[in-house]
This record gives structure tokens, sequence and C-alpha cells, in this order.
């Protein structure tokens, strides 16, 4: 089953990395198993680190609530979650406000952003 999986994928899918030949079926703390059933302890944690690891009950448990309720809208919106998840973040930080992003992208797009906002605030409109 696995050659057909790749044969499938190799069909539909961009070939932008050199992916191995194996293919993940599940995940449990460090380890994944492949569709064979082989068990590989995961040095790579995929392209978004996956530090929690996988499976466990408890961020199941959460994520499973949390999508029974919502499970994104946008920053326009005040959300209970995200708030909680603010008043955290500043309270163990030396920071007064939080900004939330989904990439590093996004974090380095909205840190020029803010940080030219800031010097327009300071120095004047025409410090740039």
């Amino acid at each position: 089953m696995t050659n057909e999986w790749i044969e499938r994928g190799t069909k539909v899918i961009m070939n932008t990395y050199s992916q191995f030949p194996i293919v993940l079926e599940k995940g449990n703390g460090v380890y994944l198993w492949d569709n064979n059933g082989k068990k590989y302890l995961d040095f790579v944690a995929g392209i978004a680190v996956n530090a929690l690891g996988y499976n466990d009950s408890d961020y199941v448990k959460e994520i499973s609530t949390q999508l029974a309720k919502l499970q994104h809208c946008s920053n326009l919106y005040w959300m209970p979650p995200s708030i909680e998840l603010g008043e955290i973040l500043i309270q163990n930080s030396c920071f007064d406000k939080i900004f939330y992003c989904n990439s590093g992208a996004e974090a380095v797009e909205a840190a020029i952003k803010l940080s030219k906002k800031y010097g327009k605030k300071v120095r004047g409109e025409n410090c740039y």
C-alpha cells in the first residue's frame, strides 16, 4: 500500500521536498508509525514544530472541547480563549500587549509595521 500512496501523492502534490518513501499513519508521544506498522522516533517533528508530541490525551481533550465551540474566527471579534491566553502571556512577560500571528512571515511583517507606527508616534509623521 505504501507504493500506492506515494504514486497517488506524486500525481497531486508538488515535489518541493525530497520525501522519504515512508507513509505515516499515526503518532503517539515522540513516536510515529508508518502504514506498515513500523515504529519511528520522530527527530523531525514536521515542518511546523510539534513540541507537544502526538496524541497527548490532555491536548486532544482540550482541542476537541474548543473545536466543539469555535474553531477559529477573525481577530475582528473578541473571544474568551484568546483574551485568557493574552492575560497569561502578559503576566509572564515584560510586555503590556500582544499581537497574534499565525506564521513567522506574518510576525516579521507585523514587527516592521508596528516599529514604523511607533517611530511616527515618537518622532513625528515625517520621520521616514
